[in-house]
């Protein structure tokens, strides 16, 4: 989330995280029968937590190596003048 606002502006934050949800949604989705299945299978919960640490930490990767530039004052102003124009 603070990738996101920082990236496309507070204006612009909720539209972004709605776009985001498709690509979330699912995750959330298999998550729980996942780690009740590993559960079944080992009768401990450390195989699932490895799997949501090793999840974690290729998404710390990835994130370090995208390279963005700030928004600029006048391009946050134009977001935020959108979304407000949007709205109406």
């Amino acid at each position: 989330g603070v990738f996101l606002a920082g990236r496309f502006g507070r204006a612009a934050f909720a539209k972004i995280m709605g776009a985001n949800m498709p690509m979330i949604t699912p995750f959330n989705i298999i998550g729980l029968p996942a780690t009740a299945y590993i559960f079944g299978l080992t009768g401990s919960y450390i195989p699932a937590y490895a799997a949501l640490l090793g999840g974690y930490a290729i998404a710390a990767v990835a994130l370090l190596t995208v390279r963005t530039a700030p928004l600029t004052l006048q391009e946050n102003q134009e977001l935020s003048s959108a979304h407000h124009q949007a709205e109406q």
